[in-house]
Parts: C-alpha cells; sequence; structure tokens
C-alpha cells in the first residue's frame, strides 16, 4: 500500500514538474517573440545599433527575387531574370510558397514575420538540446532567456536573410545527432543525413562537414566499429541523396558538377583581390565595386575571356581558380586576412583598429560566452562532452571555413545556439557553487 501511495506521489510529483517545464518554456518563447516585434526594431531604427545595407532589402537581395521568379511560375532566374544556382534552393522556395499564398507585396511583411517565429522555434530547440545534453532545467531555461535577448539575431529577423530558417534546420541535425551520439541507430543517423542535406540547400556552408565528422565519429565509436561504420554510410548516403536532385539540375543546366553553389568563387576571389595592392591590409572586403571589376575584366580579357558571357558554374571556377593563384603568390597577406575575417566573425572587431557600437555589441555577449564554454570543457567536463561531439566539431568546422572564405558577425549566429548552452552550464555550475560556498561559510 505505501508503496503504492509512493509512486503515486512520485507521478503527481513529476506530473506538475512536466506543467511548469512547459510554462517556462512557454513563457520564453513568449519573450522571444515580443523582444522581436515591439522593443528591438524600434532601437535599431532610433539608434542605429547594426547597419544594414541595400543588399538585404527585399528588392534586391538575391533570396527574396528568387522566391518571386519561382512564385511567378518564371523558374529558378535571380533578379536579372537569368538562370542561377548562386543560392541554395530551400529558402527561396520556402519564399515561394509564402508569396504564392498571400502575393509578392504582403508576402513580403508575412516572410518577415515569420523570421520571427522560426527564431522562437529556436529557442524552444535550444531548450531541447539543453535538456538532452545536461537534464538541467536551469541550463535549459538560461540559454533559451540568452537567445531571446540575443541582439544580432533579432535584428537578421527584421531581413529576409536564409539564417533564422538555416539555424532551426541546423538545430534539428544536432538534436539528432545528440540522441545518436547516445544511441546508435541507423534511423537516427538516417535523418541527420537528410537534416543536414537541406541545410547545405539552405546555406552551403556545410557540404563538407560529413567528411570531417565521419572519421571523428568512427574513432570515437571504433569498439562498436561494424555498427558505426554502417551508420556512417546511412548517413552520408541520405546526405547525398538530399543534394542529389540540385546537383543534377545544375548539371542540367550548366554542364558543370555543382552540388550547392556557385557563389563560392565570386566571394573568395572578390574578397581577396585587395591583396594585390600595396595597402591591401588597409582595405575593406569588397571595397571598390568599380576598380574590383575592371582589374577582373583587364585579367580575363587579356587571356581572350569574357567573364561575363560564361554561365555562373564557368565564372565560379574561373574565379576560383584566380583566388586560389592569389593565395600561392600571397601567403602571408591571406594569412593576415583570415586572422581578421575570423576576429569579424566571433567578435565584429577588425585587427585594424576600426571599431563600432555594433562591435562592443556583439563583443560584450560573444566573449563571456566564449570564456564561459572553455571553462565549461576545462572545469566541468564529463560525459556531456564527449556527446556534444558534433557540436564542437560543426562550430569548429564552420569558424574555419568561413575564416578561409568570407568573413562577417551573421556568419557566427547559427553557431551561437551551441555556444550559449554550454556557456549556461559553466554558469549554472559556477551558481550552484557558488551556492555551496556560501551555505558552507
Amino acid at each position: 500500500m505505501w508503496n503504492f501511495v509512493d509512486r503515486k506521489l512520485i507521478s503527481s510529483r513529476q506530473l506538475r514538474a512536466g506543467w511548469r517545464d512547459k510554462l517556462l518554456i512557454l513563457g520564453i518563447m513568449c519573450l522571444c517573440l515580443f523582444i522581436r516585434r515591439a522593443v528591438f526594431p524600434q532601437l535599431v531604427n532610433n539608434y542605429k545599433l547594426f547597419y544594414v545595407g541595400a543588399y538585404w532589402q527585399p528588392q534586391t537581395d538575391g533570396w527574396a527575387a528568387v522566391g518571386r521568379n519561382l512564385a511567378a511560375g518564371a523558374g529558378y532566374r535571380d533578379g536579372e531574370g537569368k538562370i542561377t544556382a548562386a543560392r541554395g534552393p530551400v529558402f527561396p522556395f520556402y519564399l515561394a510558397l509564402i508569396f504564392s499564398l498571400f502575393g509578392y507585396s504582403q508576402g513580403l511583411s508575412v516572410a518577415v514575420f515569420m523570421q520571427v517565429v522560426l527564431d522562437t522555434l529556436t529557442c524552444w530547440l535550444i531548450w531541447k538540446l539543453a535538456w538532452k545534453l545536461f537534464n538541467c532545467r536551469y541550463t535549459a531555461a538560461l540559454a533559451a532567456i540568452i537567445w531571446a535577448l540575443y541582439p544580432p539575431a533579432i535584428v537578421l529577423d527584421m531581413f529576409l536573410v536564409s539564417e533564422p530558417l538555416f539555424t532551426l534546420i541546423l538545430g534539428f541535425f544536432s538534436l539528432n545527432m545528440l540522441s545518436a551520439m547516445q544511441n546508435i541507430s541507423w534511423r537516427r543517423f538516417c535523418l541527420a543525413g537528410v537534416l543536414l542535406g537541406l541545410a547545405t540547400l539552405c546555406r552551403p556552408i556545410t557540404i563538407y562537414f560529413p567528411f570531417f565528422l565521419i572519421p571523428v565519429l568512427i574513432w570515437f565509436f571504433r569498439r562498436q566499429f561494424n555498427k558505426i561504420w554502417r551508420c556512417s554510410l546511412v548517413f552520408l548516403v541520405s546526405f547525398c541523396l538530399v543534394l542529389a536532385p540540385w546537383a543534377l539540375r545544375n548539371y542540367f543546366q550548366f554542364k558543370k558538377f555543382v552540388p550547392a553553389s556557385t557563389l563560392l568563387g565570386y566571394n573568395w576571389y572578390y574578397s581577396l583581390v585587395r591583396m594585390e595592392n600595396p595597402n591591401y591590409f588597409e582595405l575593406d572586403e569588397f571595397y571598390n565595386w568599380d576598380e574590383i571589376n575592371q582589374r577582373t575584366r583587364q585579367r580575363f580579357s587579356g587571356r581572350g575571356i569574357d567573364l561575363w558571357e560564361k554561365n555562373e558554374a564557368e565564372r565560379d571556377l574561373l574565379l576560383r581558380q584566380e583566388a586560389w593563384k592569389m593565395i600561392k603568390k600571397y601567403p602571408y597577406r591571406y594569412l593576415l586576412i583570415c586572422l581578421n575575417r575570423l576576429s569579424m566573425i566571433w567578435l565584429n572587431l577588425d585587427i585594424r583598429g576600426y571599431s563600432r557600437l555594433r562591435s562592443l555589441v556583439i563583443s560584450a555577449v560573444h566573449v563571456p560566452i566564449i570564456i564561459l564554454s572553455l571553462m565549461a570543457f576545462v572545469f566541468f567536463r564529463s560525459r556531456w562532452s564527449f556527446i556534444a561531439t558534433p557540436l564542437v566539431l560543426l562550430v569548429l568546422y564552420c569558424s574555419v571555413s568561413y575564416m578561409l572564405v568570407l568573413g562577417t558577425w551573421r556568419f557566427s549566429v547559427p553557431l551561437m545556439p551551441y555556444m550559449f548552452i554550454i556557456g549556461a552550464y559553466s554558469m549554472t555550475r559556477l551558481a550552484a557553487q557558488l551556492k555551496q560556498g556560501l551555505a558552507a561559510g
């Protein structure tokens, strides 16, 4: 009888705790939604904390232009009506669905509002990731609250950029990978491959990530080698199958193998042209469009090549080759530029000495979180650090990849949920130790 009563009492407590957790995350999600719709836009408009150029306006931005053409039945074409593969298809098709339902003019407002909804769902996903990794209510709540108040993510929600959707898809991939790390299953690895494929078709940065992740997983699970190599193969095949329709479409259009995007060569080359100037380190990336275009035309016309008559894939290949030549010619300059990019990605601090209010805001958030995350691995390391391996590897991989090609503050935003989760764990552990110390004293 007492055993039955005890079980009933425990079940009742668990039920109440479950409802408290649901109400807590619901409240945090409401906070996330309220700040993004009511508070922060006024701060941005009044104080210009984050400058956003015309490139992000819907009328000129690549994603919205492609989405508008898709909704109008004009095919996958850019704002000039040209067939394109510069941007992966996930976000443009998502916008096309909204434009088809609401029309283009009203659809723009709906699409911007949906950016906020996507980030609010990411807030819930951060809660789930933190629970999965640490099984701690305080860590999960703290990480979700930090995301709800995180200025760079809030700013990106105000514009039609792909980061909010990419962050959400990447979060679902990460959640699935945490489950796979705790219980190896081919189904989980298959779903992980599908989700990472969708994330890659949203932003191509993750296209080579499987080739870094799989060897690490095989090493960690080497005692279960027969199982892990099969699951890794399923992961890779499902990832490639998601990319296959897009790659086939691009091959038929351009007669070149383009699994993700034709934008790499463009970004890589145009951000490195400045290395040819003696004062290269004083110039911004894409510092002068007229000078860059003139120099590019001269470079290729001297070889009898009209770069602008080439299709996107051919132009991408030529620009990659030129970028690689410049790197081999100026390796030291390239190293300095890469280090500057890394600083720009994580802190928006230019090591050349330039600074803005935006840099101070980003650094004020990122520096403490980075320190706390490092502390978690040094002082509070346990089994969670093994389970979190895919998350850590993802952050390192994306940081290095962006550093080598192009760096700006918004590229760090999809990676910050993982930093917030691990940093929040350090904060809860430090708070617990402080409480114990005060109680003992």
